[in-house]
């Protein structure tokens, strides 16, 4: 069977992860710029290393409450249609190797903003695991926006 790394964060009390594959860095968004008219999910632009980022709440996105105001968060750098985006998660935890096998079809009773993002998911030490596609989870705001 085939095995693939994921990074681990938690959106809320939810265990959520995406390939490591897809993932550039891990990094504390500093100076986000606001921008007018973005949807809710869209926070803001920053800049990291040279290179403009678009902060993007996971938490929104998916339909949670945004973090308190002053409430740490970090991001997970990820690159997608060539653009960069820091998804900005609660926490970020361990990257895990999960066999192929290990990963089951996702519930048909996620709320539809879940449903949309999520590929598979995993039971990990009782807890459940959604595996999320990270291309899915960036790619509908965007489209709203466009729309």
């Amino acid at each position: 069977m085939t095995a693939r790394d994921y990074v681990t964060f938690r959106v809320g009390e939810q265990l959520c992860g995406v390939e490591a594959s897809a993932v550039q860095n891990v990094f504390h968004p500093r100076g986000v710029a606001p921008v007018p008219l973005a949807p809710p999910e869209i926070v803001g632009i920053m800049s990291l290393r040279g290179r403009l980022v678009t902060a993007f709440s996971a938490r929104v996105r998916l339909g949670l409450p945004p973090q308190d105001e002053g409430s740490p968060s970090i991001a997970i750098g990820l690159d997608h249609a060539g653009d960069s985006y820091g998804l900005l998660v609660d926490a970020v935890g361990e990257v895990l190797r999960i066999d192929a096998g290990e990963l089951k079809l996702p519930p048909g009773a996620l709320p539809a903003r879940w449903a949309d993002s999520v590929r598979a998911v995993c039971q990990i030490d009782g807890e459940l695991l959604l595996i999320l596609d990270a291309a899915r989870l960036l790619d509908r705001p965007l489209l709203q926006a466009a729309g």
